[in-house]
């Protein structure tokens, strides 16, 4: 893999930054309020997007990915770029939505592959602490109120394009990322760019990553490169924010880009971490370190701009997912990021109730009954599907629940 061309496993990521502002006011959502609410759908052949804010945030969310993706390939060695299965984007309206089914207030997006292709969601309210300007939205019974909101900037685009990020190295079947390269690669595409003269512009600095750099207790490197989970790295100072920073130093020329190349190579060989480190870079792991740290604490980062064809026409339409749809969804996002699967049962059943012929719902129980050893009851909800609709997803099912026997 190389991370610029010359030339022109299921696992949860979570990203987690302070969020100083909210849409849509601070009640508290449970499940059942984001089933009530209005769905949009917008597909393109590459990427699905869920929205609970309207029909222009979700055209803008796909087009924006759509022109990332095209920039993916046309300048980055990322297999999963190629991949057939779609990446769902879940947009929701506010901190309070993603607490109703990811109870934690600490994260505005999370992504998990699925067997259907990746899905994350994202907090289309997060705002960060940089020094820029931006509106707070305030949703109350007589219609929005605009509040002018000084020294924060909405992220949600960056956390979208970052949630994608992971997307592309979890379908990257030529090489498994290390904790530290897979939030700070995302972190450093998550800034993307297009310039007025339509150049691509890569990254630029997170800014509320650098701000809190200033602060955070820098991680040793030995340390960092060796953190294995979330809870682990929440520990070490701020995560995130030192991930980026390495990254960014490692991709700031060509050279360092195709020492890293090597590096990430030697470690999934299972080459030792300070023997691979001495083979890749000409310089000891302290100096990489100090470098990285003085950049980004001193704003000293660069960006790069790149030649860039960025048209891409965008002809998707909208379509309001009905009551059984809506259902599904919800569902879909409890089972993959709740940690408790029981609550998408009623959801489920719900949705059978508004349509029975509903094949995904049909499948979904079904999976949810083999995963609390009902067997009865998965088989019974697989042999409800008619004749004429056994789809991918019912054969999946039964080809799991005769695999387990």
């Amino acid at each position: 893999m190389c991370f610029f061309r010359t030339s022109s496993i299921n696992r949860v990521v979570i990203m987690a930054t302070i969020v100083v502002g909210l849409l849509g006011g601070c009640i508290t959502r449970t499940a059942d309020d984001l089933a009530d609410r209005e769905w949009v759908e917008l597909k393109s052949d590459h990427f699905i997007v869920y929205s609970e804010v309207g029909e222009f945030w979700s055209r803008r969310m796909l087009q924006r990915l759509e022109i990332f993706r095209s920039f993916v390939i046309s300048h980055l060695d990322l297999a999963g770029a190629d991949n057939p299965l779609p990446f769902r984007i879940v947009l929701m309206r506010n901190a309070s939505s993603l607490q109703a089914i990811v109870p934690r207030t600490d994260i505005f997006g999370m992504y998990q592959t699925t067997y259907q292709g990746g899905m994350a969601l994202v907090d289309m309210s997060a705002r960060a602490q940089d020094g820029t300007s931006s509106l707070e939205i305030i949703y109350t019974p007589s219609g929005p109120i605009y509040r002018a909101r000084t020294g924060t900037r909405p992220i949600s685009m960056e956390g979208v394009l970052h949630e994608y990020v992971h997307h592309l190295l979890a379908n990257d079947t030529s090489r498994r990322y290390p904790l530290w390269f897979n939030e700070g690669y995302a972190e450093y595409l998550s800034t993307f760019d297009i310039a007025a003269n339509g150049q691509a512009i890569v990254g630029q600095a997170p800014m509320h990553r650098v701000e809190a750099l200033q602060k955070a207790r820098w991680i040793p490197l030995d340390r960092l490169f060796q953190v294995k989970g979330y809870e682990e790295g929440h520990g070490y100072g701020d995560f995130y924010a030192q991930a980026w920073a390495v990254v960014h130093y490692m991709l700031a020329d060509a050279e360092r880009a195709e020492q890293t190349d090597r590096f990430l190579d030697q470690l999934n060989e299972g080459e030792d971490l300070i023997a691979a480190f001495e083979a890749s870079f000409d310089m000891p792991l302290q100096q990489m370190s100090a470098g990285a740290r003085s950049k980004a604490k001193n704003r000293r980062t660069s960006s790069r701009r790149l030649d860039f064809e960025t048209e891409i026409a965008s002809d998707a339409v909208p379509r309001l997912l009905s009551l059984d749809e809506r259902s599904v969804l919800l569902a879909e996002m409890i089972l993959t990021f709740s940690p408790d699967r029981r609550v998408a049962l009623p959801h489920l059943q719900q949705a059978l109730q508004y349509n029975v012929a509903n094949i995904r719902a049909r499948a979904l129980l079904a999976g949810l009954h083999m995963y609390y050893g009902e067997d009865q009851l998965a088989l019974d909800t697989l042999n409800g599907a008619s004749d004429d609709a056994m789809d991918a997803d019912i054969q999946c099912q039964f080809g799991h629940f005769y695999a387990d026997k």
